[in-house]
């Protein structure tokens, strides 16, 4: 099966080379057309609409459980907890993505309208 690209542009509030600092303490910056997110705290990761998504993997090993989630265009999104529920890891590619003052991290395709429903998050 082949990726089906979005038809909505992806949604990018910040330049090249550019950050922005948010009132709960989280720091996004754009660097080689990627936007990474320092945050303060992740409470949980969520996915949206199941309906967008093609897969979804759970491989556990060495006291962890590293889930990875490929959407029907083609985006990624890969995450792990350890066995006392710390996120360890979180990586986005060509998702949408909403980041809640409460820590939530939700997912979606790029442009998915499903991410207005969050409306106290900030989508990057």
């Amino acid at each position: 099966m082949s990726a089906v690209p979005s038809p909505h542009p992806p949604h990018h509030p910040l330049a090249e080379g550019e950050s922005l600092d948010t009132a709960w303490g989280a720091r996004l910056t754009r660097s080689d057309g990627q936007i990474r997110a320092e945050l303060p705290v992740v409470t949980s990761v969520g996915l949206c609409n199941l309906c967008e998504v093609r897969s979804h993997e759970v491989v556990r090993v060495a006291g962890m459980a590293s889930h990875s989630v490929r959407f029907i265009d083609g985006g990624q999104l890969r995450f792990a907890y350890n066995d006392r529920g710390e996120l360890v890891e979180l990586v986005c590619l060509g998702v949408g993505v909403a980041l809640g003052k409460d820590g939530r991290v939700m997912a979606a395709m790029a442009g998915s309208p499903t991410l207005l429903e969050y409306a106290d998050a900030r989508r990057v």
